[in-house]
């Protein structure tokens, strides 16, 4: 089969497109679509889009299978859970086709004609400029079935086959636009939008200036009163952090100047001062928290989810309960225990997280006062009723079913949120956070804020 793969933006427009045929059990991976086809395909596409407009508000899944078809050709859709949608195209090869591209070969044929056979062999993943794509797992890169998928394009086998390949490739998404050192691409601007903001609706409260900036250097990070740590890959984060010598930096400024600190999913993790489900030497942590976390604690990319939370801490004069405010979590994390807090009980209880299997812990700092009194770590928000659900899933995870999975939490200065407040348009979380950076600056001058 030949394959025209699209990733369409929330705008309609098109970000990524390719062409990709068979590359199994007799296939060579060149697509055999006719002059005709190519220059249809993308209007196929395109005009497809209705009906994925209107499946998306009927069902809560990801994969929508063969949403439409023309002639031999099938289109298959997945909604990302911020509405970016990806769009592959599949035709059978007409039977007897030379195994020459059409553009080099003699055979000619209808763009879409009604074939009933194909080049023998299994979908693969085709090779993306995203991370990691080429290192594709066996098991998602192909669907044994040979002549059963090559005689019916609508074979169970297909639409399994077609469904892994875009598990595959939103993964390989994710990790793309979600990079903390992605520029422009990662969440950087989704944050700083919504901070800009939040910081024209404070301009009628108080007289701060506010200057975002990215932080990536040690010399940018000193100029700010506050912090922002971003979603992405708390691995990579880690090891670019530690790379950029802006590790040690990061530490003192979270843990020793105390400046205020919000890091959302990835960034929650890094805040932390113990994280689980990873391996020893394997992950760095900045600290800060008191808390342990499990790391991609409901499952892969795939189980991106989206749900109403209470938080009360939003709440003001106007009115007594804030209307629920939509979390985003995409492979995020959960607080699995709240730690003990002040330096002797601590002391012990980091030496038990350090004996525990794949866990990791934050390094201690000295606080700036020694003298000051522990302050307890705050549960800001729960999303309750999965924990049970998916205890048998974590063997060894210290859930509270009662409580529920706590996915906001803060101590002192150091704010962490497991879901993505900067992949919605509510901005009140910003708000309510930049409020806090103002209590502790306590100043009405320059306020800058990073991400």
């Amino acid at each position: 089969m030949s394959y025209y793969f699209c990733i369409v933006n929330t705008r309609d427009q098109p970000t990524f497109e390719i062409e990709f045929g068979t590359s199994k059990q007799g296939g060579d991976g060149v697509p055999r679509f006719s002059q005709e086809a190519r220059h249809l395909n993308p209007f196929l596409l395109h005009a497809s889009l209705d009906y994925v407009d209107d499946l998306q508000w009927q069902t809560n899944q990801m994969y929508l299978k063969r949403i439409d078809h023309f002639a031999s050709s099938h289109i298959s859709a997945f909604l990302t859970p911020t509405s970016t949608r990806f769009l592959l195209l599949h035709l059978p090869h007409p039977p007897n086709t030379d195994p020459t591209p059409p553009s080099q070969s003699s055979t000619s044929f209808s763009p879409y004609g009604p074939y009933t056979n194909s080049f023998p062999g299994t979908l693969t993943t085709p090779s993306l400029s995203t991370p990691n794509t080429s290192s594709s797992r066996s098991s998602i890169a192909s669907v044994s079935g040979g002549n059963s998928i090559a005689n019916n394009p609508t074979s169970a086998q297909t639409e399994e086959a077609i469904r892994l390949f875009f598990v595959e490739v939103f993964e390989c998404w994710m990790k793309s636009i979600m990079s903390p050192f992605g520029g422009p691409t990662g969440a950087f601007f989704e944050h700083t939008k919504l901070l800009k903001q939040a910081a024209t609706q404070l301009q009628a409260e108080n007289e701060a200036r506010w200057v975002f900036i990215e932080v990536r250097t040690v010399e940018q990070l000193e100029r700010c009163d506050a912090l922002i740590i971003p979603g992405g890959e708390s691995t990579t984060v880690s090891l670019v952090a530690a790379r950029s010598n802006l590790l040690e930096p990061l530490r003192d400024f979270v843990k020793v100047h105390r400046k205020p600190t919000w890091g959302t999913c990835a960034g929650l993790i890094l805040l932390a001062e113990s994280a689980n489900r990873t391996k020893k030497g394997g992950q760095d942590l900045i600290g800060g928290l008191d808390v342990r976390v499990n790391r991609n604690y409901f499952g892969r990319q795939t189980e991106s989810f989206e749900a109403d939370l209470d938080l009360p801490f939003l709440s003001d004069a106007a009115a007594s309960k804030p209307e629920p405010f939509r979390g985003v979590f995409i492979r995020a994390p959960v607080v699995e225990k709240i730690l003990a807090s002040g330096s002797g009980r601590q002391q012990q209880q980091q030496k038990e997280e350090a004996s525990r299997n794949e866990t990791v812990i934050a390094p201690s700092r000295d606080h700036m006062n020694e003298l000051d009194a522990p302050k307890p770590v705050e549960v800001m928000a729960t999303l309750p009723g999965r924990s049970r659900r998916l205890a048998e899933k974590l063997e060894g995870a210290e859930l509270d079913d009662d409580i529920g999975d706590i996915v906001a939490v803060r101590q002192r200065n150091v704010f962490g949120t497991s879901f993505h407040p900067e992949l919605t348009p509510d901005a009140r979380i910003h708000g309510w956070w930049l409020r806090q950076v103002l209590d502790a600056v306590r100043s009405g001058g320059s306020t800058q804020a990073a991400s």
